[in-house]
């Protein structure tokens, strides 16, 4: 069984990633200063953050090693709380590579917990960690250093990936339910001009933020060879570690023979593709007719926050409702058309001149 240890995980985010990966079949270990277990399913073991203990032996073997330790910001900003926000993040980090050092097997992956304001706020540009402007108060002070104690130690046998992360918000904890409580009290809505804003994420959008690094994890440092050269043992198309491509490419060197070439291996992406019936069914005005078809939830919420009325028009709406679909142009005068090929069409001809003569004959 694969084994996950999440460092400072009995608060809010923590526990939900631990459920989150208990139920995908991974052994869940919890750091944690509290041991008030309360799932029988998830490990906890006690650390205080700051020295090596007992604790260390639950890293070896693991797959991941995700760190979430952290003094709260929801406190006043006094000197006190300020000198705690930064080494409850600082200590925690320092002691984690101090014990990756001392495993004989190491992690192959390690999360640490950032923060998105690292980033000068701003209204107008979207900050990325290509293009992001980075400041220099209080929190975007704190976030710089732990980052900088993160990647200063030195791991090369577990890879390290440092989360932006903003706000979360899950509808039982967090920061939701203050925010939520201050609306209640007439104190929501907009301030002053009206264009404040402020970065968020779901707490199940971040659960799976956290899988896709997981999952996606064994790409890295890999090479896709793209020209074998005169290499006997690799092929085009073949993903290799960047070890081996420089162990190939040494011994062909030596043999003054073609060298392999290769490109970085890229973890795959994917978007959702809406298509026939259902990309139309989502572009009517019926909300019934798009609610049948897909993302049901969204559309059935957004008509009922905007008091929409659906008036079911077309033919996707009485498909639905279970009415007669009009064939052709829908015109009455249609509905008795018969389809068939010109033999069967000469034989009714001729029958109906036969019939109209007959009648003549009668009346005569």
């Amino acid at each position: 069984m694969k084994k996950i240890v999440i460092a400072g995980g009995s608060g809010f985010i923590g526990m939900h990633l631990a459920q989150f990966f208990t139920a995908k079949g991974y052994q869940v270990i919890v750091l944690t200063r509290k041991l008030n277990p309360h799932d029988n399913d998830i490990i906890y073991q006690y650390w205080d953050g700051q020295h090596l203990g007992e604790w260390v032996s639950a890293l070896e073997g693991a797959e991941t090693l995700i760190n979430l330790s952290g003094k709260s910001v929801d406190c006043r900003y006094t000197n006190r709380n300020k000198a705690e926000i930064l080494s409850s993040r600082i200590q925690p980090t320092q002691v984690l590579g101090k014990a990756i050092k001392s495993l004989k097997h190491a992690p192959k992956l390690w999360i640490n917990a950032s923060t998105a304001t690292i980033y000068k706020h701003s209204i107008y540009k979207a900050m990325t960690e290509s293009n992001g402007d980075i400041g220099n108060d209080f929190s975007m002070s704190v976030a710089q250093a732990w980052e900088k104690e993160f990647f200063k130690c030195h791991t090369p046998q577990t890879r390290k990936v440092a989360t932006r992360v903003s706000l979360v918000l899950g509808a039982n904890d967090g920061v939701y339910p203050v925010l939520k409580r201050l609306a209640q009290f007439r104190l929501g809505g907009s301030h002053g001009n009206g264009l404040q804003k402020f970065a968020w994420i779901h707490i199940q959008d971040l659960l799976q933020v956290f899988d896709f690094i997981i999952q996606n994890d064994w790409i890295f440092d890999k090479k896709v060879v793209t020209e074998p050269g005169e290499s006997e043992n690799l092929k085009a198309g073949q993903i290799v570690s960047a070890r081996k491509l420089r162990d190939e490419n040494s011994l062909l060197r030596r043999a003054d023979k073609t060298l392999v070439e290769a490109r970085d291996a890229q973890p795959a992406t994917a978007k959702p593709i809406l298509q026939g019936i259902t990309r139309a069914s989502l572009q009517t005005k019926s909300f019934i007719s798009a609610a049948s078809f897909q993302e049901t939830t969204k559309v059935l919420n957004e008509a009922a926050v905007n008091g929409k009325r659906d008036y079911l028009e077309g033919l996707k709406e009485n498909v639905i409702v279970g009415h007669k679909i009009p064939a052709g142009t829908g015109l009455k005068t249609y509905e008795n058309i018969i389809v068939g090929s010109q033999e069967d069409y000469d034989r009714l001809r001729a029958r109906e001149v036969a019939t109209e003569l007959e009648e003549e004959d009668v009346k005569s």
